[in-house]
């Protein structure tokens, strides 16, 4: 399964389950990075359907980060 299809069929459950965390925690605000080595093509097709699916709020978002954007961490 490459990135891109396995990104679209975990954010629904990503999504739900950290908005649940969110919510149950009291938090302001989800925040759910993605790291690939290869960004671009997720950059370019998930932020329409994050936006889509029915967890979405105006409290949650999405960053696509480069692997190489963890060095360090």
């Amino acid at each position: 399964m490459d990135g891109l299809t396995q990104a679209g069929a975990g954010l629904p459950a990503w999504l739900a389950a950290g908005r649940a965390e969110r919510d149950a925690t009291g938090r302001n605000r989800l925040r759910l990075v993605l790291v690939a080595d290869d960004p671009e093509p997720l950059i370019q097709a998930l932020p329409a359907t994050f936006a889509d699916l029915p967890e979405w709020d105006d409290r949650t978002h999405l960053h696509v980060l480069p692997r190489s954007a963890l060095a360090g961490l």
